[in-house]
């Protein structure tokens, strides 16, 4: 598994992860509301596959890609905002 850290200045609703793979448009693989620390997958993405959690200081956010395959190389972003 590989996990990736997004933190922020300040407190944001929402965070969002994307991967972006060479020749292709980056896609969004899930956000996660900050106020009830709650992950919205993007289809077809599972929770056996990634997820996000909620840093304790309010202003960070994990993901976390499980069983990793070849297919899941690329470059991976956050965004956040209101």
């Amino acid at each position: 598994s590989a996990t990736l850290t997004c933190k922020v200045d300040s407190s944001v609703s929402y965070i969002h992860w994307y991967r972006h793979q060479e020749g292709e448009a980056p896609r969004r693989l899930l956000y996660l509301d900050m106020s009830r620390g709650y992950a919205q997958r993007d289809y077809p993405m599972k929770s056996d596959k990634v997820n996000a959690e909620k840093g304790r200081d309010g202003y960070s956010c994990t993901l976390s890609v499980l069983k990793l395959e070849k297919s899941d190389e690329g470059m991976y972003y956050c965004a956040a905002w209101e």
